[in-house]
């Protein structure tokens, strides 16, 4: 490459990483940082949706009601904003990677830890440690994945790296049936262990250090050229050359209130607000289709199974509305709603072969999961690399409040409407009706930040925000 992105100064050449970045093509070395990444949420993914299918026999075993359900399954999302806070610390100050490497590990360990719960406390403690991890991984994934994609490919490479979540999550819905067939829910919890410290592995060996934070922090400029040349192998760094991110020449000290500096005044809290209402729905879907479909009547294995398919879904999903995204922003999230609420509710309807309700928890995992997706890429593109996972962690420990509360909220109706003694058809036609409200509440909110987008980042396409020290 030439010297195009090096600008002579009296102390040398000034080589800015973000010009480099976003002259470059998809590389080899670009797919290898996305593919460990993707494996790392693949991992989370697995986990994270495995409680659900479960459930049904930790109901029998442990004697749940529809309320402690609740609860049980929300134990790990509580604990989720510790886990972004704390390890968003450490990705700041210390680097993405061995962020990650710590989040994937503890993930490892506390869901190895499940197979050893015999009581409903000592697996919602379990559960709740489990959380941290796995609040910390995300935030972290999209943070070192957006600073490694070139701008106009930004929102795709994340987006596909995110995707690895619910490709988990169906995988573990495949392995499911076989592992409680053969070892019980034990057993889902022991392959679930293994994924995350494979992971930790990969990360370990392979997967390098984020350049735009090696350029922002100083003092590991060996391992940043390193890391340079094998993305640019053509790239010419002489003798004292200085590395910088040109819209951040240094790091800026994190504080709250940057995440609503300018213009992100008012785009920060409804990308929260948009966040825990889709959270809402996306954890209040996970928690309680397996368990209301088995309940009217469902088998085990085709339960579980139909259930995945959100997952499987929500992959189609990711893929289709990473290019929207880049192109339109919040325009996309608009229309994936607008999916998801026409679609959703009709997985209740009454007496449908189990043929048509799979056909829709395919259609409303690609439009709930595709929204998900959407919102998920708007911190890694406008907050700056020096607090962008801290705003990723923020954006997913509030919007973690709608994931706590989605699984609880779904044991109260359960409970509310067994109370009234409805037919189970009954109930599962009302649960589903259940997350259209807050699907359009969150299209109005995607479409006032739609207009704040455009009045901002003059177009629909979203830009990395400038701050001040």
């Amino acid at each position: 490459m030439k010297n195009a992105e090096a600008r002579s100064t009296g102390d040398g050449p000034v080589i800015d990483i973000a010009t480099v970045l976003d002259a470059q093509p998809v590389t080899r070395f670009n797919v290898l940082v996305i593919l460990i990444g993707w494996f790392a949420i693949f991992a989370d993914g697995f986990d994270l949706t495995g409680i659900g299918y479960v459930m049904p026999n930790l109901m029998k075993e442990f004697h749940l009601g529809a309320q402690t359900v609740g609860f049980v399954t929300s134990a790990s999302l509580v604990s989720g904003p510790i886990g972004a806070l704390a390890l968003g610390w450490v990705s700041d100050r210390h680097g993405r990677k061995l962020a990650l490497i710590i989040g994937c590990l503890v993930v490892s360990l506390l869901t190895f830890a499940n197979i050893f719960a015999t009581s409903t406390e000592s697996l919602v403690i379990v559960r709740f440690l489990v959380g941290c991890g796995l609040g910390g991984v995300i935030p972290n994934i999209i943070a070192l994945s957006s600073e490694f994609a070139p701008k106009r490919l930004r929102a795709r490479l994340i987006i596909f790296t995110f995707c690895g979540i619910n490709f988990g999550g169906f995988m573990s819905g495949l392995v499911a049936p076989v592992a409680i067939a053969n070892w019980g829910w034990r057993g889902l919890f022991g392959i679930g262990a293994v994924v995350p410290l494979i992971a930790v592995v990969l990360l370990q060996l392979w997967m390098p250090e984020s350049v735009k934070f090696l350029a922002l922090h100083g003092g590991r400029e060996a391992e940043l050229r390193s890391v340079l040349r094998r993305l640019v192998p053509s790239l010419a760094m002489p003798a004292g050359a200085r590395f910088v991110v040109a819209s951040q020449a240094t790091r800026v000290p994190f504080r709250v209130g940057q995440l609503f500096a300018g213009g992100l005044k008012w785009i920060t809290p409804i990308v929260w607000t948009m966040y825990a209402l889709n959270l809402f729905t996306l954890y209040f879907a996970g928690a309680w289709t397996n368990i209301v479909l088995q309940q009217s009547g469902v088998p085990q294995t085709q339960s579980i199974l139909v259930s995945s398919l959100n997952q499987g879904g929500g992959v189609l999903g990711a893929l289709v509305i990473a290019y929207f995204v880049d192109r339109f922003g919040f325009l996309a999230v608009i229309a994936w709603g607008c999916l998801t609420a026409a679609t959703v509710w009709m997985i209740g309807i009454p007496g449908l072969p189990l043929g048509w309700i799979a056909v829709w928890v395919v259609v409303s995992g690609f439009g709930m999961q595709g929204v998900q997706y959407g919102v998920n890429a708007v911190p890694g593109m406008i907050y700056p690399t020096s607090f962008r996972a801290f705003g990723t962690g923020w954006a997913g420990g509030f919007g973690r409040i709608g994931a706590v509360l989605g699984p609880i909220v779904g044991g109260y109706f359960v409970a509310m409407f067994e109370a009234e003694h409805l037919a189970k058809a009954e109930i599962a036609q009302r649960m589903f009706i259940v997350p259209v409200f807050p699907l359009i509440t969150g299209i109005i909110l995607a479409a006032i930040a739609a207009r704040l987008s455009y009045r901002h980042f003059h177009g629909y396409q979203f830009e990395e925000a400038t701050v001040r020290a």
